[in-house]
């Protein structure tokens, strides 16, 4: 079988290394509309690539935890 139709590997949330602003939200319990303000803001450690924000786990449950300055 060819690598062009194997099927995509499906990655656990425990190998996942971002969380989406959707997933934060919900952590959160905020509106969708109050993360992207903190993100865009920087009180939300992440990147934007793109058109997408990409929130590292590591460094979220890190300033999440209280550890981040």
């Amino acid at each position: 079988m060819s690598s062009l139709t194997r099927e995509p590997e499906v990655m656990s949330d425990d190998d996942r290394r971002a969380y989406t602003p959707e997933e934060v939200a919900r952590m959160l319990g905020l509106h969708l509309n109050s993360v992207y303000a903190m993100l865009k803001s920087g009180e939300i450690p992440a990147v934007r690539g793109g058109r997408k924000w990409l929130i590292s786990k590591r460094r979220f449950d890190a300033w999440f935890d209280g550890e981040a300055r």
